[in-house]
């Protein structure tokens, strides 16, 4: 087994403390009635109209475990019509998350 010096231990501490309080995490999301969500920036939104039962999965980080987390990206399965797989939102977390829980149930 290898030794580590004093400074390689304190590195792997410290990126360990980086790694415990930031996470990446998919969730998916199928719809439960009509509906429609905003994607893509603010001065170039758009909408995609969703139908009961859709699934929406959405790459959220949490850069702090006591903050709300922020969605990375959104993908649909089931839409094969669109010309792009991922999308971003500018909504907030908490927006996002208020939006999913009026419209969604969660799926893991």
């Amino acid at each position: 087994m290898k030794k580590l010096s004093f400074k390689e231990y304190v590195a792997s501490k410290q990126k360990l403390r980086e790694t415990a309080t930031s996470a990446y995490c998919k969730a998916s999301y199928s719809t439960t009635k009509y509906c429609r969500l905003i994607i893509g920036e603010k001065s170039s939104k758009s909408t995609i109209s969703l139908k009961p039962k859709q699934k929406i999965i959405i790459e959220w980080f949490t850069p702090n475990k006591l903050k709300c987390p922020e969605p990375i990206s959104i993908m649909f399965e089931g839409m094969e019509d669109m010309d792009v797989d991922t999308f971003t939102t500018y909504w907030s977390g908490d927006k996002l998350l208020s939006w999913l829980k009026k419209n969604t149930i969660q799926k893991n």
